[in-house]
């Protein structure tokens, strides 16, 4: 057997109902004629792929503009990738407790319009207390987690507060890079904006060597706003992010003591209990 269609078989094998799933394809994804031909012509042409769910095809696809030949590249990149980590499989059992503890990422909530919403809070990133490779389960957990979540939509949202940044987590770009990589090449097209709240002027450094690593659709999904700003109010608005979820440090109506306390990872999951330090007793 091929070992590109092995690969792929033993990827959706493993991936239960779907967002991707070809029975939500119209609804959710709203391909236009010429891009299920496209869909379709290139299943034709790379039957290694075929297992793949059409959905999760057609993404990347549109992450290459429909480019077969660069299209394929990242498919096959994405499938090395894929047996290696075994996203789908990664139980919350498998990630890092010190990671999870440090209540640095969690899920709030979805969009109005069913976006998944995380917020990432910098202040509390704590990778010096585990290695890159349980950094990078832990971002893979909550982005199928993220995935498991979505019903009308098929990109989430992330708010990074990033008041607190310190000059010593610019000595963990390798992470950073890691979570870019996460992001752009193996789940394209699920991101749909990302807030850089509040950075410190020292941010701008680590910027300038991380925007180079961005893709253009990427970057152009990356936006700058004040916790309690105009710009912040207009791009909630836009996003359809109810206030109720929020802090009023992003100019939400949640007390921030209550916002403190907030479940984390949060998913309302059976099997996840709350790793927020501040609800143990």
């Amino acid at each position: 057997m091929n070992l590109l269609l092995e690969m792929s078989q033993l990827v959706e094998a493993s991936s239960n109902h779907s967002i991707d799933d070809g029975a939500n394809i119209q609804e959710v994804y709203a391909p236009t004629i010429e891009e299920l031909a496209d869909l379709d012509s290139f299943l034709e042409s790379a039957p290694e792929f075929k297992e793949l769910k059409r959905g999760k095809v057609l993404r990347f696809l549109r992450a290459r503009d429909f480019d077969k030949e660069k299209t394929t590249t990242m498919l096959k990149n994405h499938l090395e990738w894929s047996e290696k980590i075994k996203p789908l499989d990664v139980k919350i059992e498998d990630v890092e407790v010190k990671a999870l503890e440090s209540a640095c990422w969690r899920y709030m909530g979805d969009s109005d319009d069913g976006s998944p919403i995380l917020e990432v809070r910098v202040k509390l990133w704590n990778p010096h207390e585990y290695d890159i490779d349980a950094y990078e389960k832990y971002v893979v957990w909550f982005v199928t987690s993220c995935e498991r979540m979505m019903k009308t939509h098929t990109k989430f949202i992330i708010l990074f507060d990033m008041a607190g940044w310190g000059l010593w987590m610019a000595g963990y770009l390798r992470n950073i890079l890691k979570l870019v990589d996460i992001a752009q090449n193996q789940y394209p097209e699920r991101l749909r904006r990302v807030l850089l709240i509040n950075a410190p002027y020292i941010f701008s450094g680590t910027w300038n060597l991380i925007k180079p690593w961005l893709d253009p659709k990427t970057a152009a999904k990356v936006a700058f706003v004040g916790g309690v700003s105009d710009d912040i109010k207009e791009e909630l608005n836009s996003l359809a992010v109810k206030r109720c979820l929020l802090s009023t440090r992003y100019s939400g109506e949640m007390d921030d003591e209550k916002a403190e306390r907030l479940p984390c990872p949060g998913f309302p999951f059976a099997n996840v209990p709350d790793f927020n330090p501040l609800n143990k007793k």
